[in-house]
């Protein structure tokens, strides 16, 4: 697997136990502090950069985070809140 698709996997992995913590998706604000609290996580501009640094990045990630949390059992309301 490319080093891109292992980060990117990397940061859905910690963008959903942030979630979890969270009680919601994360927000791009959200990541910012939680990486100021945990230097092992990739900066947000990483993350952004990841996919592509496009229009709609941070939007796809919480995509991705969504669809890892309901992989793991976890439903997420269509505000971000996680309900199960």
């Amino acid at each position: 697997m490319p080093v891109g698709e292992e980060r990117l996997e990397r940061s859905v992995e910690q963008g959903a136990a942030l979630a979890r913590r969270l009680g919601r998706l994360p927000k791009f604000a959200d990541w910012a502090e939680a990486r100021r609290e945990d230097s092992a996580l990739l900066t947000e501009w990483q993350v952004y950069r990841l996919l592509e640094g496009r229009r709609g990045a941070w939007a796809t990630f919480q995509f991705l985070v969504r669809e890892r949390l309901r992989e793991d059992g976890v439903e997420v309301a269509p505000d971000g809140r996680l309900v199960g």
